[in-house]
């Protein structure tokens, strides 16, 4: 009861606001409505279904330890990110450039692109990281072998990506670019279980996100940053 909904809303959530109701009014609800889902539903889940004290974790000395590791990996996937956009890769990334400059300009967002890319790769990561690593990687290493919840976990995070990269770059494309998402979801997921912490999953993750943007800033203006 706890994990289903929490494995399945946010893939949902993409097809609705994605690919079922592009052109309602009703798009902006439909995310805002998914994200909030995913910042309420494991304080709802624990609480009035596990019945489980929800706490906010504590700065510790772990949280410093897993900085290093957290910027190298993300340094580096960025890197190949962005090495990889030079190759074959960058004409199926220019072939989604219509519809990401759609999609940005229906959620207002093409005129605050680096405000937005900031907020997604801080605020949003973290949101992801708190959701993906610590709730449902966190729930599923109590039902399943260790190898079973980061699988299942990282699936899961990859399921939405594959919707909305499907529709941007094609639906081969979303397969294969969704798929290279839960391997990142996997490593996160290893990595929190051995940092015990999400600092480094975190850092790791926003950086990467922010190579992401900067390869889609490329895509759209011609330029990697401004």
């Amino acid at each position: 009861m706890a994990l289903s909904p929490a494995l399945i809303v946010p893939c949902l959530g993409a097809l609705a606001y994605f690919v079922l109701f592009t052109e309602s009014a009703l798009v902006k609800t439909l995310y805002g409505s998914t994200k909030a889902f995913t910042v309420v539903w494991p304080v709802l889940a624990l609480t009035l279904i596990l019945r489980q004290r929800f706490q906010l974790p504590h700065p510790h000395r772990r949280d410093l330890d897993a900085i290093a590791l957290g910027a190298a990996s993300g340094f580096l996937i960025g890197l190949v990110l962005v090495g990889l956009a030079q190759t074959a890769l960058r004409g199926a990334v220019s072939s989604g450039v219509p519809a990401i400059r759609s999609q940005a300009e229906r959620f207002d967002l093409i005129d605050h692109y680096w405000q937005f890319a900031l907020l997604l790769s801080v605020v949003h990561a973290f949101i992801e990281e708190y959701y993906w690593r610590w709730f449902v990687y966190g729930q599923l290493r109590r039902l399943l072998p260790p190898a079973g919840a980061h699988v299942v976990a990282g699936a899961a995070f990859a399921a939405h990506h594959v919707v909305i990269t499907g529709v941007y770059f094609g639906w081969g494309w979303g397969v294969v670019f969704g798929a290279g998402v839960g391997l990142g979801g996997v490593l996160w997921s290893i990595m929190y279980e051995r940092q015990g912490t999400l600092t480094g999953a975190w850092i790791s993750h926003a950086i990467v996100d922010l190579a992401i943007m900067a390869v889609g800033h490329r895509a759209l203006w011609g330029t990697w940053i401004f």
